[in-house]
């Protein structure tokens, strides 16, 4: 299937590039009504339930209560414009000649079935066969539409001149923050941290007083992370001791071990992070720029509004 992969995620929803074949398993009962169609091909809404449950299983988050069916609406109503986009991209397939190859829908029936996280609401229901007519009527699409995903991909460029200008025009990106290194001991009160500090400072070695509390733990303090520890720490020499310090597990008293000052990025360090931000952002503009003609030359219908 020229590298096709499948993939159940929040982020591609699917990949939100499979779509397909017309000679699916139909549904159409009272309980798998048609929701959509694209000219005369259905979507069910078993298509889009099953990509519902797919997001909530990769995020291992399941909404509910008022707030929760809010946030269903919102995932339905994406999850059935992804599903015409489907159905879409696999007209536009078989318009550019691609066909399925043999046994690739029933390979990617298995992979979609491996890739759902166990222990899920879609595994149970993976497992009740529920979804079996939807679940191949996914593959057939992938089998198609993901072959034209792959050729917009293989035709996008990414130049070093747009490379450098990237690095040139978002150097925030690329720098890294000022930290301090720090080891602490940490006592359940403030009275039990100062009594620490007093030890310290009156010529006790840090492990030594450490070993009456929790012992010694390290911390990196990044600036300008939020970290309850940078206002003492920032700037202080290595050695110094500072303290009592509130902090999530007590009360803290600190060692400063080393500062290490903020730097950028050399471009040679991001290169290929930035060639891959700017192939995925041209790769998903050519895809809108091909769905856009395509909802414009397609008839679509949406029978149901979530």
């Amino acid at each position: 299937m020229r590298g096709w992969r499948v993939a159940i995620a929040a982020a591609v929803i699917l990949a939100a590039v499979g779509v397909g074949v017309w000679t699916a398993p139909r549904g159409g009962s009272a309980d798998d009504p048609v929701v959509a169609r694209v000219d005369a091909t259905p979507i069910y809404r078993s298509d889009v339930e099953f990509q519902v449950l797919a997001v909530q299983a990769q995020s291992g988050v399941r909404y509910e209560g008022p707030a929760g069916e809010a946030v269903l609406r919102d995932l339905r109503r994406q999850a059935l414009q992804t599903a015409i986009d489907r159905v879409l991209l696999a007209k536009e397939g078989q318009r550019r000649g691609y066909r399925e190859q043999p046994g690739e829908v029933a390979r990617l029936v298995e992979q979609i079935r491996r890739r759902v996280p166990e222990g899920t609401e879609l595994s149970r229901q993976v497992r009740d066969r529920r979804f079996d007519a939807a679940i191949e009527r996914l593959a057939r699409l992938q089998a198609v539409g993901g072959d034209v995903v792959e050729e917009i991909r293989s035709g996008v460029r990414v130049t070093a001149a747009e490379v450098e200008q990237f690095y040139r025009e978002h150097p925030q990106m690329f720098r890294v923050p000022a930290s301090t290194e720090v080891e602490e001991l940490r006592a359940a009160s403030r009275e039990q941290a100062a009594a620490a500090l007093r030890r310290l400072r009156s010529g006790q070695g840090f492990l030594q007083v450490a070993q009456a509390y929790q012992g010694v733990n390290r911390v990196l303090v990044i600036e300008g992370g939020g970290d309850p520890r940078e206002p003492y720490v920032r700037g202080a020499r290595p050695g110094s001791i500072v303290g009592p310090v509130r902090v999530p597990e007590g009360y803290a008293v600190i060692r400063v071990v080393r500062q290490r000052p903020g730097r950028m990025l050399a471009l040679s360090e991001v290169r290929d992070r930035i060639e891959r931000q700017l192939r995925r952002q041209k790769e998903g503009e050519a895809l809108a720029r091909l769905l856009e003609g395509l909802r414009s030359r397609h008839k679509v219908e949406v029978l149901w509004k979530p």
